[in-house]
Formats: structure tokens, C-alpha cells, sequence
């Protein structure tokens, strides 16, 4: 369901950028008035959707006995996050598309710290398990929320939107589809494909997926600076194209390549040899087979990273110049 979300903030990437850099600032101001109202409605249904789907959805991940209950308990309370989190989405859209990246990063970190103090204090303190881990992220997507709006609105700061462009209009829903539509599909398959692949994951028993999981929040933590890059590189392709630079957004797309893989090939160097210390530090050493799958599932991932980044780059550079369908 987060791909509904890729792809709105896609699509603004994508038009707003390409509407900055021609210097039409009143077609960029309404085309994000409508992506808000969009997103918030998008949002509010696959709320309804998942929380309605979530027992479907843990069959279907092979859950069992109280491993589903937790499952659907967990997936019902996330549910809720979605209309916040897609508001947001547009909002760090709109804000890189002018070429903003400190405001959305500030909130975002402001969420991250929220939701480590109150899971360690739902699920440490208070033992509230499943239940505290869901309500601190949920909490952690709504207390930034204000200031999501504030941003939107009433910044002085930064160009604002305006209530009377809220709302819907056919052309222009129209445009964000053609934009939001690939991109939405391209991480639907993909988020398939990595939950067929948990799912059989899951039939091998705890240790290989509590493994399997570890491995892969290691592989994000390098991932997540390349993905960074490739957002902002959206923009600049973007802003190019709009302004009729092409070249210079040619420029853009290796520029951020090259420093994308570049801190892949150091992240990995440095990453791999700390590998049985960066997984102690996330799971303890309570479970020494757990830890050894970890660390051999790792090395692959890790491997796999720099060749990720580029990927990465290739689809930001399409998002920007508006060739969703590659």
C-alpha cells in the first residue's frame, strides 16, 4: 500500500520541478494544491482497505496462531498512518522539487526520535509488545503532522498553497495519474515480489527470518542516503527540463550516480568487517543462530548495494524527466 504513496510523491517530484524550472509558478502552486487533496483522500481509502484486509494479508504471509493475531493487531494500527504519511510524501515532494531538503529531513528526523523514545518506553517500560510498537509509529506520522500543514499553507518562508486550489479538477487528476501510475505499479511488483519472498522466508522458521530481517535493516541503513540523493536528483532533472537545460540534467544523473556509488563501495567496506558488531548491536546476542544467519545473509546483501544505488538513480532520473513507463 506505501506504493500509492511512491507514486503520488512521484508524480510531484516529477511536475512541480518541471513547472519551477519553466517558471510558472501558479500551474506548480495548484498542481500541489490538488496532489495534497489527492493524496489525503488516496490515503483515507487504502486506510479502510488495509485495515479491512489486514487477517487476508497475514494468511497470505503464512502468519499462524498468535504470530497472526499480533500480525493483524500490528498491520489494523498502521493502517491509520496512511492519509498522514501520503500528505507528507507530496509535502517533502514539493519542498525538494523548489530545492528544499532541509525542512522535510528535519521533520523526519523529528518522527524517527519520537517513535525510538515511546516504543522504548511502550514496548520496554510499559510491555505493551505489538501494541506500543504500533501506536508509537502511528503517533510518530501524526505529531509531525501540524507542521506538515504549516509548511503547506502558511510558510513565509517557502512558496505556499492555497485552500480555494484544494479539491479536484478531471485534466489535472489526469496528468498526476500519468505521472503517479507507472511508479505505483513499478513498487507494486516489487513490494509483491519481496512478500512472496517473506513469505517463504517465514516457512523456514524464526531463526532464518529473524535473520533475513536483520540482514535487510542493515542493507536500508546504507540504502536510504543513495535513495536520498536519487530524490533530490528528481528534482534537479526536473528543474532542467522545465528550464530547457538538458544537458545539465544529463549532468545531474551522473553526478549523482557516481557519489551514489561511491558511498555504496565505502558504506559496504566499512559495514561488512563491523557486520557481527552492527547486528549484535540491533538484536543483542541472546541467539548466537540467529546472529550467524544475520551475518552470512548480510555479505550477500551488502554486495548487492552498489548495483541498488544505480537502479536507484536510473528510476530517479526517469521520474524527474517525466518517463515514468521505463
Amino acid at each position: 500500500f506505501n506504493t500509492f504513496g511512491i507514486g503520488l510523491a512521484v508524480a510531484a517530484v516529477g511536475i512541480a520541478s518541471q513547472y519551477v524550472g519553466a517558471k510558472q509558478e501558479t500551474e506548480a502552486t495548484i498542481y500541489s494544491a490538488k496532489l495534497v487533496s489527492f493524496s489525503f483522500v488516496i490515503g483515507i481509502i487504502v486506510t479502510i482497505l488495509l485495515f479491512l484486509s489486514a487477517p487476508l494479508i497475514a494468511n497470505l504471509m503464512g502468519a499462524q496462531n498468535h504470530t497472526y493475531t499480533l500480525f493483524v493487531r500490528y498491520i489494523r494500527y498502521r493502517s491509520f498512518e496512511f492519509p498522514f504519511y501520503f500528505v507528507f510524501a507530496i509535502y517533502q515532494s514539493i519542498r525538494q522539487a523548489r530545492g528544499d531538503t532541509i525542512s522535510p529531513v528535519l521533520l523526519s528526523v523529528a518522527s524517527i526520535i519520537w517513535n525510538l523514545i515511546l516504543t522504548w518506553i511502550l514496548v520496554g517500560y510499559m510491555n505493551l509488545g505489538i501494541t506500543g510498537a504500533g501506536i508509537s509509529t502511528l503517533t510518530a506520522q501524526i505529531v509531525i503532522f501540524p507542521f506538515v500543514i504549516y509548511g503547506l499553507f502558511f510558510s513565509r518562508k517557502h512558496p505556499r498553497i492555497y485552500i480555494k486550489d484544494l479539491g479536484f479538477n478531471k485534466d489535472i487528476i489526469k496528468e498526476i495519474s500519468r505521472f503517479a501510475l507507472p511508479s505505483a505499479f513499478s513498487s507494486m511488483i516489487s513490494s509483491l515480489g519481496f512478500a512472496v519472498i517473506q513469505s517463504i522466508i517465514l516457512s523456514y522458521g524464526e531463526v532464518v527470518s529473524s535473520g533475513f530481517s536483520t540482514g535487510n535493516r542493515i542493507s536500508s541503513i546504507l540504502l536510504n542516503p543513495a535513495m536520498a540523493i536519487g530524490s533530490v536528483q528528481a528534482a534537479f532533472v526536473g528543474q532542467n527540463i522545465g528550464h530547457g537545460n538538458k544537458e545539465r540534467a544529463k549532468q545531474s544523473y551522473r553526478s549523482a550516480r557516481n557519489i551514489s556509488v561511491l558511498f555504496m563501495l565505502i558504506g559496504i567496506a566499512i559495514a561488512i568487517p563491523l557486520a557481527p558488531q552492527i547486528i549484535e548491536l540491533i538484536i543483542g546476542n541472546k541467539s548466537p543462530e540467529i546472529n550467524r544467519v544475520a551475518r552470512e545473509y548480510s555479505i550477500w546483501i551488502l554486495a548487492t548495494q552498489p548495483l541498488m544505488a544505480m537502479y536507484n538513480n536510473y528510476m530517479s532520473l526517469f521520474n524527474g524527466s517525466g518517463n515514468n513507463k521505463y
